[in-house]
């Protein structure tokens, strides 16, 4: 076995700890253990070997945890002594921030008031950028006029309803559409009145066969069930009916021919 360093002769691999070691230090010797009577020189030097071997690696193991032992103690003191500086340092940032924090803070804000107040003037009234104003209004001027030029003719008001301050008139588009949609909702409330007073007039001839029948209390039950199946629809007549007269009061002037 010459010319093999620890690690071969106990057969571990060089990553390899203490207990992964001494199990291979104990299998090499159980090994050797038949040259005990065949070959006692033998045996005698395998056997020193082996214990060499052990001894120079758990020697250098214990040299290894005995340096990141120091390592660590080494960070630890470094960070002992930042966490007793870092509280003092946040404590004096505390105690500056409160005594003039009010008054950074309000800088700030006047700072933000006075670089709008500044953009302001020098946008409208300061003398060195009157030039520039000038020519800036004079071809913006120019430019509308160009626009309007070329752009048709139209009344843009006459297009918005009187409700948004349009000057609409009884014959434009505006009022034409808002005249077809009230002819379609009063030809709907017209049929709902006609369904409504079918189901009347039948309830009605229903109590007037059981009154003539003698037996009132049916005649009264009737009317009663009649009433009620019309109540709603009558409600939302009288709704659709208060609508549509607000309707011809908003746009009168889509309604009124002079």
């Amino acid at each position: 076995m010459t010319g093999l360093d620890d690690y071969q002769v106990l057969g571990v691999a060089t990553s390899a700890d203490m207990q992964a070691i001494e199990k291979a230090y104990n299998a090499r010797i159980k090994e050797v253990e038949k040259l005990r009577t065949q070959n006692p020189v033998l045996y005698v030097l395998r056997v020193k070997q082996f214990n060499d071997a052990r001894d120079n690696l758990r020697t250098k193991l214990e040299a290894i945890a005995k340096s990141g032992d120091e390592t660590r103690r080494a960070g630890q003191g470094q960070v002992d002594r930042s966490k007793t500086a870092w509280p003092l340092a946040n404590k004096l940032g505390v105690a500056l921030q409160f005594i003039f924090g009010p008054a950074l803070r309000l800088g700030m804000y006047i700072g933000r008031v006075a670089a709008v107040v500044s953009l302001l003037w020098l946008l409208f009234y300061a003398d060195f950028l009157s030039e520039y104003r000038q020519f800036v209004k004079t071809e913006g001027s120019q430019v509308i006029s160009d626009a309007a030029a070329i752009l048709p003719d139209m009344d843009f008001r006459a297009m918005l309803p009187s409700s948004m301050g349009g000057t609409a008139t009884y014959n434009s588009l505006n009022c034409q559409k808002i005249r077809a949609k009230y002819d379609i909702a009063k030809q709907l409330l017209k049929e709902e009145e006609q369904k409504s007073s079918t189901t009347k007039i039948a309830g009605i001839a229903q109590a007037f066969g059981r009154l003539v029948q003698g037996d009132s209390d049916k005649a009264k039950q009737h009317l009663a069930r009649a009433g009620r199946e019309t109540e709603r629809t009558d409600q939302e007549i009288r709704q659709a009916r208060v609508f549509l007269s607000r309707v011809e009061i908003d746009h009168l002037e889509c309604f009124k021919t002079n």
